[in-house]
């Protein structure tokens, strides 16, 4: 009952009623007011938050596809990186620093394509005439004599001219021999060709014509080298006249050669060569030629000395008597020596060798070396005259106990 009546008591009258309702809806009206902005605050907080998660996105896309490209090509993701730190900076360093970045890439591209050009004409023949390559002009004169009265003079005739990448020779020799059976004479015209296709191999070749007094015939060879893993390997196939006496160019001798060549370059100046032969002669002879020289060498006071070992084998199936040396077996070992130079106005070398030899012989008549001790020793000098002219002198001397040989001749080149 009091607390009703204290309520009673104090109650409000219509005036404070209206109030109190005034009141209350000006609480109200600020209420929406102030949810409002709250939720317009919201939406626009809401809003910066999708509009920075799209551009996190977009960068992130734009940061993948710049790891693309930079795999992919380095020097444009170095020209991005380079035009982004740019465009952070000033327009003006901006525009210097693009402009920097462009001429490094034109440079780097100009690099590769001068790199790219100068293997390209490494690979590429240009054409310019070498010594080697350049037309030549050779007259040579030969004189050999030897213990069994046999004596020749060979006179040779060469031009040779590049011609489409290959190297042609002409050359024509003329052979005067006497000996115990009386003069005879020969010529010889062959055309040749080589040509090295790389590095690693070439083959070369030619063809022509032999004639004696009254018979002829045809002379040919073909050859192959092959380079590989520092060893040359060089099989050939010939076909020659025999004119090492009046008697054998009497007997219009033919001879065809097999051979096979290697040679391997070792460490430190060492190199081995070999030889084998099978020769088969128009009478009906065969021979096998078997050869072997280790080799050291090395520079001398602006020259070269080479020290060796030289091995051969030679053996004949039988002797006809046709006026060359054809021994059962002869077996030779001898030790090397060779110096050559190469100056400014003058070259040359010299050669000497010594060793044993055994000699098996067979049939009546012994032409050629016997057993027992020889030796040979050589020299060559060439004068360079003028430009593209040169003379060339050279003798020899070859021995043993029983025979000796005496070679010398003179050549006359000139390279255009």
């Amino acid at each position: 009952m009091d607390r009703f009546r204290l309520k009673a008591a104090s109650a409000p009258g219509p005036l404070v009623i209206a109030v109190a309702v005034g009141a209350l809806i000006a609480a109200l009206s600020g209420s929406e007011a102030l949810a409002g902005g709250g939720s317009t605050k919201v939406s626009s907080a809401v809003q910066s938050n999708e509009e920075l998660t799209d551009q996190n996105e977009a960068a992130d896309e734009t940061a993948d596809d710049d790891r693309d490209d930079q795999s992919e090509s380095p020097g444009t993701a170095t020209v991005a990186t380079n035009a982004s730190e740019s465009e952070d900076s000033s327009e003006d360093d901006d525009g210097r620093d693009d402009d920097d970045a462009d001429a490094s890439a034109a440079g780097d591209r100009g690099d590769r394509h001068q790199a790219q050009r100068s293997r390209t004409a490494e690979d590429e023949d240009d054409g310019s005439p070498t010594e080697e390559r350049r037309p030549t002009l050779l007259k040579e004169f030969a004189f050999y004599s030897d213990s069994d009265r046999n004596v020749n003079l060979t006179t040779t005739s060469l031009a040779t001219a590049p011609f489409h990448g290959w190297a042609v020779e002409l050359r024509n020799d003329r052979v005067q021999a006497h000996g115990t059976t009386g003069a005879e004479a020969a010529a010889f015209t062959t055309l040749s060709f080589s040509k090295e296709f790389s590095e690693l191999w070439g083959i070369g070749g030619g063809f022509g014509t032999a004639r004696s007094l009254g018979t002829g015939g045809l002379i040919g060879s073909i050859q192959a080298h092959l380079e590989l893993f520092r060893t040359s390997i060089s099989p050939s196939i010939a076909r020659n006249m025999l004119v090492s006496s009046s008697q054998a160019l009497h007997a219009n001798l033919m001879e065809t050669d097999f051979g096979l060549a290697i040679s391997h370059e070792l460490e430190n100046g060492f190199s081995i060569e070999g030889d084998v032969h099978r020769k088969y002669l128009s009478d009906g002879n065969r021979s096998d030629e078997v050869e072997f020289s280790p080799t050291y060498s090395f520079d001398l006071r602006g020259t070269k000395l080479a020290l060796g070992y030289h091995f051969s084998y030679l053996a004949f199936a039988t002797n006809p008597e046709n006026g060359y040396w054809s021994p059962r077996r002869a077996l030779s070992n001898e030790l090397t020596a060779a110096w050559t130079f190469d100056w400014l106005r003058t070259y040359g070398g010299l050669e000497l060798s010594a060793g044993r030899d055994s000699v098996r012989e067979q049939g009546v008549s012994n032409v050629g070396p016997g057993g027992g001790f020889g030796g040979s020793v050589g020299t060559s000098l060439g004068f360079r005259l003028d430009k593209g002219l040169s003379v060339d002198l050279n003798w020899s001397m070859e021995g043993s106990a029983t025979w000796h040989s005496m070679l010398s001749g003179i050549a006359l080149r000139y390279v255009f």
